[in-house]
């Protein structure tokens, strides 16, 4: 092979080796977890998206709905009593820049999602969102990087929080006409 084929070659990357792409790569694919605890996660060779609807990057110089090597989940809740707060993160537990995104799916299909919270950086480069959800909650976990960061593997944190108990309706009152 000759020094131009062979630079071509290298510049287009044909030494390094191409990531698989995950089979939970779209929403429609969500890999489904239960319970809380402890979720391994690999982003390598995922693509990403554009959402509208992420518009809540705070925590960044330049918000950017822009999302690279996105993976999904879905979760059903199991967090106990009236509601409870749920918080996803991989703070500490990835060398990925990792953005999350946390959706209410209430049995509807992927284009139909509503985005109930968000994050970039919360910790560092890693990401943390809390919300509150009520059992039987069909939850769907996006775990994406900023684009041009690479993609990669580590875990992600599902912890259950109590919230506040609901109000007892015998203490409702009224008032007179």
């Amino acid at each position: 092979m000759n020094r131009s084929v062979l630079l071509i070659l290298a510049l287009a990357g044909a030494n390094e080796p191409i990531a698989a792409t995950p089979p939970n790569d779209e929403c429609e694919n969500a890999i489904p977890i239960t319970g809380e605890g402890i979720f391994p996660f690999d982003s390598s060779g995922a693509t990403g998206i554009e959402e509208s609807d992420w518009n809540c990057w705070y925590n960044t110089p330049t918000p950017d709905p822009h999302f690279a090597n996105d993976v999904w989940f879905r979760w059903a809740s199991v967090c106990p009593g009236y509601f409870s707060y749920l918080t996803v993160d991989t703070c500490g537990q990835t060398t990925v820049d990792t953005k999350l995104g946390q959706y209410s799916m209430h049995g509807l299909p992927c284009e139909q999602k509503a985005l109930d919270a968000c994050d970039d950086d919360a910790c560092d480069y890693q990401s943390r969102v809390t919300y509150d959800v009520r059992p039987g909650d069909d939850i769907l976990i996006q775990i994406a990087t900023q684009p041009g960061m690479a993609g990669g593997t580590g875990t992600f944190r599902i912890k259950c929080a109590p919230g506040p108990e609901p109000p007892d309706p015998q203490n409702w009152s009224c008032p007179s006409p």
